[in-house]
C-alpha cells in the first residue's frame, strides 16, 4: 500500500560491458499501490566479432528497508547467456595470390590472413599441398604433405600485425639450370560458415636458383672481314654448362671507328638457346663504300636478364675489323707543265713555280704520294734542288667526301730553281707522281714539264782601247775578251770598224760577228779575236786612225750580252811605212741604194796608195751582177782621171725602177788601168747593191669564199674531202711567203676535220711549203682539181693556183651540219693578203641513232600514282636535237578509268641518251584483278632516226594501300600480376572494306615468358567484314598467369600481322609491348648493436653493422645501400671506411631472418679532434629498382655511431721566428705561432707572454705594453704552416733613441701539443726615423770680406729641442763656387757635427784668405749632411760671398769719368725727347723687329713678356728660327723721316 524500491545491478562475467551489452548500474524499480511486477531493458550489443556464447548476470537488491522487503536468495541474481548468432564470421585467405622462391631456399614461409573480421575464440584451418605430375622439385616436408591445422587464438583480427598464421615449407635444389615449377596449396575448414575462406588455393613457383648458370660466348674474339664480302658470320657458343629450360642471350652492335649503316648494317638480335642447340650463327652485313680509309672495327656485344646466363670470359664481347678492300683516289698534277720566269727573283716574278696536285675520291685516312724530279736539259744539283719530296694528304674529320664528282682536295707545293749566274738557255726538268701503294692511281697529267727561264747576262767588251801597227803590217788582231760571266750556250756580238783619219788604209768591218762558245767564262778562254786587215797605200803620210766598235747583234739584245760603255771601242793607229807606191782603186768596195726611177748613186775612184805627180787615167766600166742592163740600171763606161790635186774622182750610175718583187741586184764595176805605173790590184772592183723598194709588192687571195663537204664520211661516195685554193696576181722574181692554217668554229680540230697549218712559198722557179700536216706536190692539166686522189693536207700548183686538200673525219655522231674556217696570213710585207683571206667550209653530216623503248614490259602498282616509261638511244651519239612520238593502246585497262598520258612527244637534246614520261594510275581504291595496256614508239625523223623495240607493255597490279590499314590500339600496355585475362584490340584505322580481310596476332616472349607469367599466343586470326569501318576495334583476350614471385617488371611484345599479303596495311603501330608489374615486398631493418668504436693509434679499429630481412622471401635479387650521414668534422674515408661496395644485397630464395654483416673500419688520421659521431642508414637501393620490392622498417632504418679520439694524435707548435721586427710609429710588432707539424679538427690554444732577460734594452710601459698569458687559438682546419698572430703594443714616445728589445716565450698546457717548436724570440723596436730631429744652419753673414785682420764670420747648425737618447751626427762642407778653397778660403771637409741631449748649437769659424788681388765678388757654398734617418736638414744650403776691397786706381779714374759722362748724357737725352715730342708725324711709323734669323751665342733667350725660355745655351754660331711677338703694351716712338727704320732694343 505504499511504494518500495528495489535496485538492479549488472556484472560481467564472460560478455564484457559496453561491447557485448549496456551496463545497468544502480538501476531503481519502484513499486507503488496496485503495481504488482517491474521490468527494466538490458540492451545486448551486436559487435560482429566471432566469439563464443557470453554470458552476464543481474543481481537484485532491495533499497527499502530490508526488512519490509524480502528478496529471496535463489532470486537475487539471473544469469544472462549471449548466443552467438550466425551473422558474425571472419574470412580468411592465403597472405599472397602466388609465392615465388628459388630452389636454393631451405624454406618457405606461408601465412594464411585473416581478411575480414575479428576473434574472441579459437578457429582452425586446414593447409594441404596438391603436387602437379610434370614438376620434379616437390616439397618433401611430410607434415605439410600431410592436412596441417594453423589456430587463430582469440584477439587476432584483419589489422596486422596480428591477423596471420604462417607455416614453413622445405625446398629441395638439384642444382639444375630448369624452368619455373609449381605445386598447389590448398585451404580449408570445417567451421564454414564462421569461417569462409577468400581464396581456397595458391601457386608456389620454385624458380632456378642463380648460381646454376651456363657459360655462353663468341666463337672469336676477332673477327675480320673484307669490306667488300658483303657480311661476315659471327657465332655464339655454349661454352660450358647444360640446360633443360630454354635461355634468351641479346646481340647486339656498337660502331667503334666503323659507322653504322655506313660501314656495316646495325644489328639487334634475341638467340634463344635450347637443351639441343650448342650454337647460333649470325649474318652481319658489311657495307661497301668508295672510300679509301685505314681498317675500320665495331664490336658485337652479348647481354642477357637471365640469370641463369654467364659469359666466357674474354668472349662476352667480340669485335670485326673490316679491312679495306681496292678501295683507291685518283691524284693528277694541275697542269702537264709549268714554268719558272727567272732563276732569282732579281725580276721580281719569282724563282719558283707552285704546283697543285689534284685529288679526285673520297678518303678517310691519310695518305701520300712521292713527288720525284728527272733531268731533261736542266740539271739536278746545279740547275734545280729538289730531287723528291713526300706530299702527305691528312684527312680531317668532318670534311665532305667527294666520289667522281671533281677535285675535292688540292695540295700546293712550291718548287723553286738554283741560281747558277751561267748564261745559258732555257731548260727543262719533270716532276712526276709515284704513288706509295696502290691505293693511289695517277691520272694525267701524273707529269709535268717545269721550264726555268734563264735571266743570267755576261759582260763581253774589247780587251783594249788602244792598237798600234803599220801599213805594212798587213793586219792587226782585235780581241773582245769575256768581262764578267759564264756561258753554258753561244752567244755572238758584232765587231765595226769606223774611219778615223785612215780611210782606205784597211779593210772596214760591217757587223762582223764574234761568237763566243759554251764553256768560256771571265776566268777560263775569256777572248774571241779577229784580224783586221791594213792597207799600205804608198803614200808618205802621217799616223792615221780609225776605230772599232763593239754592238749587240738583233738576237742577243741587253738582256743577255752587256757591253760595258767603257769597252766598246777602240782606237787602231797606222803608222806609215817607207814604200812610194801608188796604187788607185774604188775608194768603197760596196755602195748601197734603193731602187728608184731615174735615181743616181755616186762612185768614187782615188789615190790608195802613194803620190801623184801627173795625172793618171783608169777605166771604169759596168759588168752585170745579179741586176739586169736595161732593167735595173744604165750602163757604165767611162775615164777617171787623177791628178796631183784631185786625188779623188767621181761618176754617177743611174738606178732604173720595175714594178716585180725581187731581191736584192748587184752590180759590179771594175777598174783597169792604162799605166803599168799605176796599181789597180787592192780595190780593182767595188759593188752596187740596189735595194728592192717598198712600193713593189704581189698579192694573195683565197679562190673561194665558201666550201662544201658534202658527206662527213665517203660511205655514200661523195664527200669526206675538199680542194681548196689560193691565186697570186702581180711580178713575182723570188718566194713569196705566205701562212695557210685552219680554225676551229663549230666543228672541232681533229675529231672533225685534219688540221692544217703550212707556210707556203710563191716561187719563180719552185715553190716551197712547211707546217704541220704532210704534203705533196701535185700537178695537174686539166681545169677542175679533183681531190678523189689526194690524202689530207695534199699540196699542189697549177698555174698562178697553189691547192690543198683538206680532210673531213667521220666520227658516227648525229650532229647538225658543222663548219670551220681556212685563213691566209701575211709571212711577208711584201705578200699583201687580199679577199678572200679566208673561206668558210661546211661539213654537212650524215649519221643517224637508233632509238628504242627502254623496256618491253613495265610492271606497277595500282597505288603508286604514276609510272616512268623511258626511251633510250640504243646506238649512236647526239650532238643535235631530235624528237619521237608515243602512242597509247588499251589492253583491259581503259584509259578514262585507269590510266592517262601527261605527254606523248619526247623531244632529245644534244648529248641525252634517255627521255622518259609519267603514265599517271589512277587509284580508284577498289580491289580488283590486275588491268594492261601498251605504248608504241615511232618518229617522222626517218633519215636520221631509226625506231627499235617500238612498243612496252604495262600491268597495273592490285596493292595494298588500295586496301585497309591496321595498327594495335595501343603500343604500351601495363598490367599487374594476375591470374586474369587483359584485352588486346586491333584497330581498323584506315580504309573501305568490300570483302573480309584478317590480321594476325602472335606473342613474343621478353623477360615474361610463356606458361610461367602468360599464356602465349600464335598466329591468333582477327577477321574484319564489309560491315567494319574505320575507327572500330576488335579485340581478343590474353591470359596471365600469377606466379607468386618477388620479381622485376616482365614484359612481353604482341605483334600484328596481316594475312593477305599487299591487301592489309598493317600500320606504324604494329605492335603492343605488355609491362607485368610484380607488387610483393620485403621488410629489412638495421639490427641493434654496439656502435662505439676508438681511434687507435697507428692502427685501425671496426664495428660490425648487420642488415636482416625481416619478413618476405625474395626471387630476385634486392639491393639495400648503405648511407653514412657526416657530423661536424667527421668525415667518411678519413676517419672511418665503408666497404668498397657501399650495398648488401640480398638474393633470390632467401627469406625473412637473413642477415648481411659488414665491418666499418674507424681510421687513425692522426688530427687532434673532440670524439665524433656519424650516421649509418638504409635504403633500398634505385639503381636496380629495389624501391618497388623493399620497406625499410621504421626505426630500423638508421643507426647512431661514436668514434672515440685517439688521445696520442697531436700537434707541434712554435714561434715562426726566432727574430720578430715592428716600427714605433705603428703602434704594434706582430708576434706569430705557427702549427710546425699536425692537423687540427678542434680547436687549440698556445700561450704567449713577455719576459725579462739582462739583454733587454726595451722598457715596460714606457716602449711596450707587458703581456701575461696572452691565448692564441688554433681553429680547426689548421693545418702546417697555418698561423695565429698577435699584435704586441709598442710606444710612440717622440723620443730619437736607438733600436730597443725585449724577449717573448711561447708555452701550452694542452695535451694534444705534443711538442714545441721556437719557444723564444727577441722583438726588435725600431725608430725608422719616425721621431725627427730638425737641423737648421745658418751663418752670421753672407758677406764676408776678403782681408786678413777684418775678423771672421761663423757658420751655426741648431737642432730642434727634441729628446735625445742617441748621438745624432751630422757633416758639414764647403764647396767650390767661383772662388777656389786654399787660395780665397779655407776649406771645410765633412766636419763632424755631434749632437746629444744636452748639445742644441754647433758653430765653425769662416775664414778667408787675402790674395791682394783686385777681383770681384767670389762666391763659395756651405753643405750640411746627415745619414741619420731620423734628422731633417732644413736650410742646408748657403752662398758665402767674398768681398774684395783692393781698388786700381787706373779704375778709379773711369769710374769718375764715367759718372761725368753719364750725367751729360742724361742732359742730351732730355733735349732730344722735347725735340721729337715737336717733331711728331701725323702718319703712322714703320717698325722692324729684327729678321727672321737671330745669331745667338752663350744667351738665354725668351719672348719678350712672356718669360718662356725657347733655348738654353744653344750652340755658338747656331741659326734659328725665331718669332718676334711685340708686347702689346710697348709703343716705340714714332719716326717722322719716312726712309728710316726704327730699331728697338728687345
Amino acid at each position: 500500500e505504499r511504494n518500495v524500491s528495489v535496485e538492479l545491478t549488472t556484472s560481467s562475467a564472460t560478455a564484457s560491458e559496453s561491447s557485448d551489452y549496456s551496463q545497468l548500474n544502480h538501476f531503481v524499480l519502484t513499486f507503488s499501490t496496485g503495481l504488482s511486477s517491474q521490468c527494466a531493458i538490458v540492451k545486448i550489443l551486436d559487435d560482429t566479432v566471432l566469439e563464443a556464447n557470453q554470458s552476464f548476470s543481474i543481481t537484485l537488491s532491495a533499497l527499502s528497508n530490508p526488512e519490509v522487503v524480502y528478496i529471496p536468495q535463489e532470486t537475487d541474481v539471473a544469469e544472462i547467456t549471449i548466443r552467438e548468432d550466425s551473422f558474425d564470421y571472419i574470412e580468411v585467405a592465403f597472405e599472397k595470390d602466388f609465392y615465388h622462391v628459388s630452389d636454393e631456399a631451405q624454406w618457405l614461409q606461408v601465412c594464411i590472413v585473416i581478411v575480414k573480421g575479428e576473434l574472441e575464440r579459437n578457429v582452425t584451418v586446414e593447409l594441404d599441398t596438391i603436387a602437379n605430375n610434370n614438376q620434379t622439385n616437390q616439397p618433401l616436408d611430410s607434415d605439410i604433405l600431410e592436412a596441417h591445422m594453423l589456430h587463430f587464438l582469440p584477439g587476432q583480427s584483419s589489422y596486422p600485425p596480428n591477423n596471420k598464421q604462417c607455416e614453413l615449407i622445405t625446398i629441395i635444389n638439384d642444382d639444375i639450370v630448369e624452368g619455373n615449377e609449381t605445386f598447389e596449396l590448398t585451404l580449408s575448414t570445417t567451421l564454414y560458415p564462421k569461417v569462409v575462406i577468400a581464396t581456397s588455393n595458391t601457386t608456389v613457383f620454385i624458380s632456378p636458383e642463380f648460381v646454376d648458370t651456363v657459360a655462353i660466348g663468341f666463337s672469336e674474339e676477332l673477327y675480320m672481314v673484307q669490306e667488300g664480302d658483303g657480311s661476315v658470320e659471327v657465332c655464339v657458343n655454349i661454352d660450358s654448362g647444360s640446360l633443360q629450360r630454354e635461355v634468351v642471350v641479346s646481340l647486339a652492335t656498337y660502331p667503334n671507328t666503323a659507322e653504322a649503316s655506313v660501314d656495316f648494317s646495325p644489328l639487334s638480335a634475341d638467340i634463344t638457346f635450347g637443351a639441343t642447340t650448342s650454337q647460333h650463327c649470325l649474318e652481319i652485313s658489311i657495307l661497301d663504300d668508295t672510300c679509301l680509309e685505314d681498317t675500320q672495327n665495331f664490336y658485337v656485344a652479348l647481354s642477357s636478364t637471365d640469370r641463369a646466363v654467364t659469359f666466357t670470359p674474354g668472349r662476352q664481347n667480340s669485335s670485326v675489323d673490316i679491312l679495306e678492300d681496292m678501295d683507291y683516289v685518283e691524284v693528277k698534277l694541275d697542269s702537264a707543265s709549268h714554268t719558272i720566269l727567272s732563276e732569282d727573283d732579281t725580276m721580281g716574278s719569282g724563282n719558283s713555280v707552285e704546283v697543285c696536285l689534284l685529288v679526285t675520291g673520297c678518303f678517310e685516312r691519310n695518305f701520300s704520294v712521292n713527288l720525284v724530279t728527272s733531268s731533261r736539259t736542266a740539271v739536278y744539283g746545279s740547275d734545280y734542288p729538289l730531287q723528291s719530296m713526300r706530299v702527305e694528304f691528312e684527312y680531317e674529320v668532318g670534311q665532305p667526301s667527294c666520289g667522281s664528282s671533281g677535285n675535292c682536295t688540292q695540295m700546293c707545293i712550291d718548287v723553286f730553281a738554283e741560281y747558277d749566274e751561267i748564261l745559258e738557255y732555257n731548260e727543262e726538268f719533270a716532276l712526276r707522281i709515284v704513288p706509295l701503294d696502290a691505293s693511289v692511281k695517277p691520272q694525267d697529267p701524273n707529269t709535268t714539264t717545269i721550264t726555268i727561264i734563264d735571266n743570267d747576262y755576261v759582260s763581253i767588251g774589247l780587251a783594249g782601247n788602244k792598237y798600234q801597227t803599220t801599213d805594212d803590217a798587213g793586219y792587226v788582231q782585235v780581241c773582245a775578251e769575256l768581262v764578267d760571266g759564264e756561258l753554258e750556250r753561244p752567244v755572238t756580238v758584232l765587231m765595226t770598224t769606223m774611219d778615223g783619219t785612215a780611210t782606205a788604209d784597211y779593210v772596214p768591218l760591217m757587223s762582223k760577228e764574234l761568237n763566243f762558245v759554251s764553256g768560256q767564262s771571265d776566268h777560263m778562254d775569256r777572248t774571241q779575236c779577229l784580224n783586221l786587215t791594213i792597207m799600205d797605200d804608198s803614200i808618205l803620210e802621217n799616223t792615221e786612225e780609225f776605230y772599232v766598235h763593239l754592238n749587240y747583234t738583233p738576237m742577243e739584245d741587253r738582256a743577255v750580252v752587256f757591253i760595258p760603255p767603257l769597252n766598246s771601242n777602240s782606237t787602231i793607229y797606222i803608222q806609215e811605212d817607207q814604200s812610194d807606191s801608188v796604187e788607185i782603186g774604188f775608194l768603197q768596195p760596196q755602195y748601197y741604194i734603193t731602187e728608184c726611177d731615174q735615181c743616181t748613186v755616186e762612185v768614187c775612184v782615188g789615190l790608195l796608195e802613194g803620190t801623184l805627180e801627173k795625172s793618171v787615167t783608169v777605166k771604169v766600166e759596168s759588168q752585170d751582177g745579179s741586176s739586169e742592163y736595161g732593167l735595173d740600171y744604165n750602163v757604165v763606161y767611162l775615164n777617171s782621171t787623177l791628178n796631183e790635186s784631185q786625188s779623188v774622182s767621181c761618176f754617177d750610175v743611174t738606178i732604173l725602177d720595175d714594178t716585180c718583187l725581187e731581191p736584192s741586184q748587184n752590180l759590179s764595176l771594175h777598174l783597169s788601168s792604162y799605166e803599168d805605173a799605176v796599181m789597180v790590184e787592192d780595190h780593182p772592183s767595188t759593188t752596187v747593191t740596189i735595194f728592192e723598194d717598198s712600193l713593189d709588192f704581189v698579192e694573195v687571195s683565197l679562190l673561194k669564199e665558201v666550201y662544201e663537204i658534202a658527206n662527213e664520211d665517203d660511205e655514200i661516195g661523195d664527200g669526206g674531202r675538199i680542194v681548196v685554193c689560193t691565186v697570186l696576181q702581180g711580178c713575182l722574181h723570188r718566194k713569196a711567203p705566205f701562212r695557210f692554217f685552219t680554225r676551229e668554229d663549230t666543228a672541232s680540230e681533229g675529231s672533225d676535220y685534219v688540221p692544217l697549218d703550212l707556210t707556203l712559198n710563191f716561187g719563180s722557179e719552185s715553190m716551197t711549203q712547211s707546217g704541220s700536216g704532210e704534203a705533196a706536190f701535185l700537178q695537174s692539166g686539166s681545169d677542175y682539181i679533183s681531190s678523189g686522189d689526194y690524202s689530207s693536207g695534199a699540196l699542189f700548183e697549177e698555174d698562178d693556183l697553189i691547192c690543198v686538200v683538206i680532210q673531213s673525219q667521220s666520227d658516227s655522231i648525229l650532229e647538225n651540219s658543222e663548219r670551220f674556217s681556212i685563213f691566209l696570213d701575211m709571212l711577208d710585207p711584201a705578200v699583201h693578203i687580199e679577199q678572200p683571206s679566208n673561206s668558210t667550209i661546211t661539213i654537212i653530216d650524215n649519221d643517224y641513232v637508233e632509238v628504242g623503248m627502254q623496256y618491253s614490259e613495265y610492271i606497277t602498282t595500282e597505288g603508286e600514282g604514276s609510272l616512268q616509261v623511258c626511251v633510250e638511244v640504243v646506238s649512236g651519239v647526239l650532238e643535235r636535237n631530235i624528237s619521237v612520238e608515243l602512242s597509247t593502246y588499251s589492253g583491259t585497262a581503259s584509259l578514262q578509268d585507269y590510266w592517262s598520258l601527261n605527254a606523248e612527244t619526247l623531244i632529245f637534246q644534244s648529248g641525252q641518251v634517255l627521255q622518259c614520261i609519267y603514265v599517271n594510275i589512277i587509284d580508284d581504291s577498289v580491289l580488283e584483278w590486275n588491268e594492261t595496256f601498251s605504248i608504241k614508239l615511232n618518229t617522222s625523223l626517218t633519215s636520221i632516226v631509226r625506231i627499235v623495240s617500238e612498243e612496252s607493255s604495262i600491268t597495273i597490279l592490285e596493292d595494298d594501300v588500295d586496301s585497309v590499314e591496321m595498327n594495335m590500339h595501343s603500343m604500351s600496355l601495363i598490367a599487374s600480376e594476375c591470374d586474369c585475362n587483359i584485352s588486346i584490340c586491333v584497330e581498323f584505322t584506315d580504309g573501305i572494306l568490300e570483302r573480309n580481310v584478317s590480321v594476325s596476332l602472335s606473342t613474343e616472349q621478353g623477360t615474361a615468358t610463356s606458361p610461367d607469367d602468360f599464356l602465349g599466343i600464335h598466329s591468333r586470326e582477327l577477321q574484319l567484314t564489309r560491315e567494319n569501318t574505320a575507327g572500330d576495334l576488335i579485340c581478343t583476350e590474353l591470359s596471365l598467369v600469377e606466379d607468386m614471385k618477388t620479381e622485376y617488371v616482365e614484359h612481353l611484345t604482341v605483334e600484328l600481322q596481316g594475312v593477305e599479303e599487299r591487301i592489309v596495311l598493317v600500320g606504324t603501330r604494329n605492335y603492343s609491348s605488355v609491362a607485368i608489374v610484380d607488387n610483393d615486398v620485403v621488410e629489412v631493418g638495421l639490427e641493434p648493436g654496439d656502435f662505439e668504436s676508438n681511434e687507435i693509434h697507428g692502427g685501425t679499429d671496426t664495428v660490425t653493422a648487420c642488415v636482416a630481412m625481416k619478413t618476405g622471401a625474395l626471387e630476385r635479387t634486392v639491393q639495400i645501400d648503405l648511407l653514412t650521414i657526416d657530423s661536424g668534422y667527421c668525415k667518411a674515408g678519413f676517419d672511418y671506411v665503408i666497404p668498397n661496395r657501399p650495398y648488401v644485397s640480398f638474393l633470390p630464395g632467401e627469406a625473412g631472418g637473413v642477415k648481411r654483416c659488414f665491418n666499418i673500419t674507424v681510421v687513425d688520421d692522426v688530427i687532434v679532434e673532440d670524439d665524433e659521431y656519424f650516421s649509418l642508414m638504409i635504403q633500398p637501393s634505385s639503381a636496380d629498382d629495389s624501391e618497388s620490392s623493399v620497406q625499410v622498417l621504421a626505426k630500423l632504418d638508421a643507426v647512431g655511431m661514436s668514434i672515440a679520439e685517439d688521445p696520442l694524435d697531436g700537434v707541434i707548435i712554435g714561434l715562426s721566428s726566432t727574430k720578430f721586427k715592428g716600427y714605433e710609429s705603428n703602434g704594434y710588432v706582430q708576434i706569430c705561432a705557427v702549427i710546425v707539424e699536425g692537423h687540427l679538427e678542434r680547436n687549440v690554444s698556445v700561450e704567449l707572454q713577455t719576459v725579462k732577460t739582462s739583454k733587454d734594452s726595451a722598457t715596460i710601459f714606457d716602449d711596450f705594453s707587458p703581456i701575461t698569458n696572452e691565448v692564441l687559438v688554433f681553429l680547426p682546419g689548421s693545418t702546417a704552416g697555418t698561423e695565429v698572430c698577435f699584435d704586441l703594443a709598442v710606444v710612440d714616445d717622440d723620443i730619437i733613441e736607438k733600436d730597443e728589445i725585449l724577449e717573448i716565450e711561447l708555452t701550452t698546457d694542452e695535451d694534444n701539443v705534443v711538442g714545441l717548436g721556437v719557444t723564444r724570440a727577441n722583438v726588435t723596436i725600431e725608430d725608422a726615423g719616425n721621431d725627427k730631429l730638425y737641423l737648421t744652419m745658418n751663418v752670421t753673414s753672407t758677406n764676408v770680406s776678403e782681408e786678413a785682420g777684418m775678423g771672421t764670420e761663423q757658420v751655426c747648425v741648431q737642432r730642434s729641442p727634441a729628446v735625445m737618447e742617441k748621438e745624432v751626427v751630422a757633416f758639414i762642407s764647403t764647396v767650390n763656387e767661383t772662388a777656389s778653397a786654399g787660395e780665397d778660403y779655407i776649406p771645410l771637409e765633412n766636419e763632424p757635427l755631434v749632437f746629444d741631449n744636452s748639445v742644441f748649437v754647433i758653430c765653425h769659424d769662416l775664414l778667408t784668405m787675402d790674395d791682394s788681388k783686385v777681383e770681384g765678388i767670389e762666391t763659395f757654398g756651405l753643405m750640411l749632411e746627415s745619414n741619420d734617418p731620423a734628422v731633417v736638414i732644413t736650410n742646408g744650403y748657403i752662398q758665402v760671398s767674398i768681398i774684395d776691397r783692393d781698388i786700381d786706381p787706373f779704375i778709379f779714374v773711369i769710374i769718375i769719368v764715367s759718372v761725368v759722362l753719364f750725367v751729360f748724357v742724361i742732359l742730351i737725352c732730355l733735349v732730344l725727347s722735347i725735340i721729337l715730342a715737336f717733331c711728331f708725324c701725323s702718319r703712322r711709323g714703320r717698325y722692324k723687329f729684327g729678321g727672321n734669323n737671330l745669331s745667338i751665342q752663350n744667351t738665354y733667350v725668351v719672348t719678350g713678356g712672356l718669360n718662356d725660355t725657347l733655348k738654353a745655351d744653344p750652340k755658338a754660331g747656331e741659326n734659328m728660327d725665331l718669332t718676334v711677338v711685340p708686347n702689346p703694351s710697348f709703343e716705340p716712338a714714332p719716326i717722322c723721316d719716312d726712309g728710316e727704320e726704327q730699331k728697338t732694343s728687345l
